[in-house]
């Protein structure tokens, strides 16, 4: 018994989203795992003291959050491409779309999306503490 080859080309696009969706929920857990151990770190004494630590931090913190943020825009891209092919395999067998172009999100609410929106206001928190600690120094 023979598989269908269109059948297989479009698992195999559905794994591709299933992992990249899992590649996102899985940076994100880290990032802000990290992320919470950095403002642990960071203020966890309260002095006022400029140590090499505490300079370091927000820069560190921010460079991670980019980080975060530009991972999640590459899976995102990836996803999109993944679905884009998934519709045009099942034009092409003559079939129902499956993913719905209707039922994306808007591009103009992506910003807000979690996966982009929590790494990207990690980052600013880290650049406006380093500003407001040692910025006017």
């Amino acid at each position: 018994m023979t598989q269908d080859p269109q059948a297989i080309d479009l698992q195999i696009v559905a794994d591709t989203i299933k992992e990249e969706n899992g590649l996102i929920h899985q940076r994100l857990l880290w990032g802000l795992t990290l992320q919470g151990f950095m403002f642990a770190s960071y203020f966890w004494d309260g002095s006022d003291e400029v140590e090499p630590i505490k300079f370091a931090l927000p820069w560190l913190g921010a460079i991670l959050g980019l980080s975060s943020v530009t991972g999640s825009i590459f899976a995102h891209c990836a996803v999109e491409r993944a679905i884009r092919t998934f519709n045009e395999l099942q034009t092409r067998r003559g079939g129902v779309l499956s993913v719905n172009p209707a039922m994306q999100v808007p591009r103009l609410l992506l910003p807000f999306a979690p996966h982009f929106f929590i790494p990207f206001a990690v980052t600013v928190f880290w650049i406006v503490v380093w500003f407001s600690n040692h910025g006017s120094h």
